[in-house]
C-alpha cells in the first residue's frame, strides 16, 4: 500500500523508508553518518570481506540503502593493476 502511495504522491516516497546514504567515499568512512545510523567501521569491513573486498581503499563508494543492505562501488582496479613483467614482454 505505501508503494502505491509512493507512486500517485512522488513527495511521500522518501518518508517512511528513508533515502540511501554513502558511509563510504573514495576508501575514507564517514564516521558521522555510521555513528548517526548506529554503525561502525567493523561492521562495514565485514561486510565488504561478505562482497569480497579485501580493503576499504578498494571502495570507491559504499552506500548504505534503505533495506539496510550495503552496496559497494569499487574503483577502477585497472588503472592500480600491474602487469607481471613476463606479459609485459610479449
Amino acid at each position: 500500500m505505501l508503494d502505491w502511495v509512493g507512486y500517485l504522491f512522488p513527495r511521500f516516497r522518501k518518508s517512511p523508508e528513508g533515502e540511501p546514504r554513502v558511509i563510504v567515499r573514495n576508501g575514507e568512512s564517514l564516521e558521522g553518518i555510521l555513528r548517526r545510523d548506529r554503525m561502525n567501521r567493523d561492521e562495514v569491513e565485514s561486510e565488504m570481506r561478505r562482497a569480497g573486498i579485501g580493503r576499504i581503499d578498494d571502495v570507491a563508494r559504499a552506500i548504505l540503502e534503505t533495506n539496510g543492505k550495503i552496496s559497494f562501488i569499487c574503483r577502477d582496479s585497472s588503472r592500480h593493476a600491474r602487469q607481471p613483467e613476463d606479459e609485459v614482454a610479449r
